[in-house]
């Protein structure tokens, strides 16, 4: 907490124990730094005004730890000023053997493909599970742009997409997440996610 300053930070994030972290150790420091410094910068500006305290809280969860992978998802809570706080999903999935950063598209062989298929997958979820949501607002959240399926984790189930705060509804309904299985897109993987996935198990045959 600063008084001064008028903001508190509270942040949990994972530190790895081994040379082979140490790579992906830097880069979760600098995702840290970076949203702090973001408050730090917020509550300076002499511009912003408000009788609440600026703050930020992060936590975080290890979606999958394998030898050859580490997916992360980071979880933010910000107040900047304004009628509410906002909530931020950031995740970092990590090939541990070459210092990797994965995305999206890293994902299948055609990523255009790949991609229209999560798409589908997902509008047809989150409609199934919330049949009164905007339909129009879905379609747009979770169209087949990359962007759109940005916050992704690899688990032993398949690949969990979080859609942030108003990306498929208003911000009273919050994040939603859809898990994809993996037999949904098996065809389409990757001879990178086919190696990364071999190593915890048959999931991919189910």
């Amino acid at each position: 907490m600063n008084e001064k300053d008028n903001y508190e930070i509270s942040v949990e994030y994972p530190q790895f124990h081994s040379d082979r972290f140490i790579v992906l150790n830097e880069r979760v420091l600098a995702l840290i730094n970076r949203e702090c410094e973001n408050i730090v910068f917020a509550a300076k500006d002499p511009d912003r005004f408000t009788t609440l305290r600026f703050g930020l809280s992060g936590s975080f969860s290890v979606a999958l730890l394998t030898p050859l992978l580490s997916s992360i998802r980071f979880s933010f809570s910000s107040y900047t000023g304004g009628a509410h706080g906002n909530g931020a999903t950031e995740v970092m999935n990590y090939r541990l053997d070459q210092s990797l950063l994965i995305d999206i598209k890293d994902l299948f062989i055609d990523a255009e493909l790949g991609i229209s298929t999560f798409s589908d997958y997902c509008i047809n979820e989150l409609l199934k599970v919330r049949p009164e949501r905007d339909e129009d607002w879905v379609r747009r959240g979770a169209s087949p742009v990359a962007e759109n399926f940005a916050n992704f984790n690899l688990s032993p189930y398949g690949a969990s997409v979080v859609f942030g705060e108003y990306q498929v509804g208003c911000y009273a309904e919050g994040k939603s997440e859809v898990v994809i299985p993996y037999s949904v897109f098996r065809p389409l993987m990757s001879p990178l996610l086919e190696e990364l996935v071999s190593t915890y198990g048959s999931i991919v045959s189910e």
